[in-house]
């Protein structure tokens, strides 16, 4: 992606403050996807720092070690939801000479900053706990629609309507891609997305709050 949307970056910086601004931009690189995409937030606007509190059971254990904590990017919200049919259009549609490719859809659009932890179990089995921050509560509920979508009407997921905790749980058959349990909730402008091999592990990757 910054290949592609690279130039494009770069020339509005120029229109905006000529080589210098560019020149600037070598010590004070983007902070997100999310400014690549959409210049006009540079820098002001950088990723806002999310946290995972650990609420795993004793046969879960988080690996991330803080140090290899990994954040997702506006980017690879698009990546995925593109992929797996969620945005319904041309990925070269709406380009430029500039941007051969367009990654900017309402549904990731809002992207603020991000969190993964991946967790693993004493039998080898994994699980994480993703938690993506938005611009405003409509952005994430945007966001949310879109990644129900996917897991119900592109991967074959069913609503588990008798399931406890916060949000939904989406159970993808085990002969599907993507084979787990999910529970989705939406908090004011955060989503979170529990993931775990089965329905019964969820709670203990990441027990409600």
């Amino acid at each position: 992606q910054p290949y592609s949307d690279g130039p494009a970056f770069v020339y509005q910086l120029y229109r905006r403050g000529g080589w210098s601004a560019v020149n600037d931009a070598y010590a004070n690189p983007p902070a997100s996807t999310e400014q690549v995409i959409h210049p006009e937030k540079y820098p002001e606007e950088g990723p806002v720092d999310v946290s995972v509190a650990d609420r795993s059971g004793p046969a879960w254990s988080r690996f991330d070690l803080r140090s290899n904590a990994e954040t997702m990017g506006e980017v690879t919200l698009f990546a995925m939801l593109y992929h797996n049919g969620a945005v319904e259009r041309d990925l070269a549609a709406d380009v430029t000479p500039l941007s051969p490719y367009d990654y900017s859809h309402p549904a990731s659009a809002g992207w603020a900053g991000d969190r993964v932890v991946p967790y693993r179990n004493e039998a080898g089995e994994n699980g994480y706990v993703y938690r993506i921050a938005f611009d405003s509560a409509a952005d994430a509920r945007e966001f949310e629609g879109a990644y129900r979508t996917v897991l119900t009407e592109e991967l074959g997921g069913e609503v588990r309507g008798d399931a406890a905790g916060p949000g939904r749980v989406i159970r993808i058959p085990e002969d599907r891609p993507y084979g787990d349990a999910f529970r989705v909730y939406r908090q004011g402008d955060t989503v979170t997305i529990v993931n775990a091999p089965s329905e019964d592990g969820l709670d203990a990757v990441h027990a409600p709050e």
